[in-house]
């Protein structure tokens, strides 16, 4: 190799120089425009997609907006995005998941930019505005670690509309799918017959896909006149985990309080369907009674002027005069044997006092009276019948039941019911069923009476040092 002469190699450091300084001439690719002060950047807009940009929104079409964070480094940290946007005239709900990456060339350089999307619900028409969100908290790479605030953007103005065909649906609901449910109880049947005083029951469900979270809503149900509405609670609204409808039910009580033939209102929702573009009406039937005069007596517990305290005509007197003479044989009857009963009283108090008392200290007939007052849930009678049952028991066996754990629970529940107080908390509530099996469960358990014989000590026991000597019984 030739060697190099001075002369060239000072051009060619020259020619080196010349290439250096013209790189760091050029904008945006110097060394030093890479070592600048991070910037960051906020902007937002309406996405577009698949839409006319210059063609207003209408009430029940969701607007997709994002919201966008843009440095000219990287992000070391996340940005915390608001959950939702300020504005008074729609609802407004952050689109789940991570936010989306993305890139873009900003004045020369490469920019590093977040977004996220948020769902806007209209409520009604007119120019929406949506407030510009407050500072966020930015922070970049290549910075001095302090996080930089990027300035707000402009509001965004959207103009939304009612749909045509629609102007008049006051309130306005939207949906894709809608359907109106109902149920009777008592169901309805023609041979029923009704009468002041008595309830029916209805329950109205509501089955929705609305996109909107202000879904349609059933109207309020009105008393009819001649009868009081009672609304079991506030309507309940729930969704479906596993799709995206929404399910309402309003359940109410209609409370009979004049005679006649009384209208229960049908029920008419007017909602406009997306899918078809145009308004349709789902109804529910409403249901005819004829109600007549209540036959039983009013009821002692109502307050006065409540209505409910109709007035009886008393025939009782009636009946007595009518039969009155059916007693005449049976007074002359009683009054020729008196004597003959006083002469042989204590006979007679003998013969009657005999049946009365196998039958009150019968075992079988107290427990079989017990059983029939639990499973017709008669509380008074049931502790009646058990306090006569524990008496015909041997003391023995009255302790085993009283000790078994079922019965125990039972009995104290029965008494808590009777004398004890009513807490809130506690419903008023007593099982006679759960009574009677438990005792059933205890008496199969008690042991033989032979059993009970055998555990008990000897009448007469010997001692041990007249073990030898016969008993006095031999002797004879």
């Amino acid at each position: 190799m030739r060697p190099i002469r001075p002369d060239a190699r000072r051009r060619q450091l020259l020619r080196m120089t010349a290439l250096l300084a013209a790189a760091a001439a050029v904008p945006g690719r110097s060394f030093a425009g890479d070592r600048a002060a991070p910037e960051a950047r906020l902007r937002w807009a309406v996405d577009t997609a698949g839409r006319n940009d210059d063609a207003a929104f209408e009430l029940g079409e969701p607007i997709i907006i994002r919201l966008e964070v843009w440095v000219s480094t990287w992000f070391q940290a996340p940005v915390d995005f608001p959950a939702t946007l300020a504005t008074e005239s729609a609802i407004v709900e952050e689109i789940g998941g991570s936010p989306e990456a993305g890139f873009d060339d900003i004045d020369g350089r490469r920019w590093t930019g977040l977004i996220r999307r948020y769902r806007v619900h209209p409520l009604q028409p007119g120019e929406l505005v949506l407030a510009p969100p407050a500072a966020l908290e930015i922070l970049p790479g290549r910075g001095d670690g302090r996080p930089l605030r990027a300035s707000s953007p402009a509001p965004l103005r959207l103009a939304v509309r009612v749909p045509k065909g629609a102007e008049g649906l006051k309130p306005f609901v939207a949906a894709r799918a809608l359907a109106l449910q109902q149920q009777w109880e008592p169901a309805p049947d023609p041979d029923q017959g009704w009468q002041v005083g008595d309830m029916l029951l209805r329950r109205i469900t509501l089955v929705t896909d609305a996109p909107s979270p202000l879904p349609p809503t059933v109207p309020a149900l009105a008393s009819v006149e001649g009868t009081e509405l009672q609304r079991h609670s506030a309507p309940t609204r729930t969704a479906e985990a596993d799709s995206a409808r929404t399910v309402q039910e309003h359940v109410a009580t209609y409370v009979l309080k004049a005679p006649g033939e009384l209208h229960l209102p049908a029920v008419e929702l007017a909602w406009w369907d997306l899918d078809q573009r145009k308004v349709r009406i789902s109804q529910l039937p409403g249901r005819t009674v004829k109600v007549s005069a209540a036959s039983m007596p009013a009821d002692p517990f109502a307050e006065p002027g409540s209505g409910l305290e109709a007035e009886v005509p008393d025939d009782s007197h009636r009946a007595v005069t009518a039969q009155a003479w059916r007693w005449i044989p049976t007074g002359a009857l009683a009054l020729a044997l008196a004597p003959l009963a006083w002469r042989h009283r204590s006979a007679l108090a003998a013969a009657i006092r005999r049946p009365l008392q196998r039958l009150h200290a019968s075992e079988t007939t107290a427990r079989w009276r017990l059983r029939r007052a639990c499973l017709q849930s008669r509380p008074a009678q049931a502790a009646a019948a058990l306090r006569v049952w524990l008496q015909t028991l041997d003391p023995a066996l009255r302790r085993r039941i009283r000790a078994d754990t079922a019965c125990a629970e039972a009995m104290e529940a029965l008494v808590r019911h009777l004398h004890g107080p009513q807490a809130p908390q506690r419903p008023a509530h007593w099982n006679g069923p759960a009574l009677w099996h438990a005792v059933q469960r205890a008496r199969a358990a008690l042991p033989k009476t032979q059993d009970l014989d055998a555990a008990l000590p000897e009448l007469n026991p010997r001692m041990q040092g007249d073990a030898k000597l016969p008993h006095p019984a031999s002797r004879r």
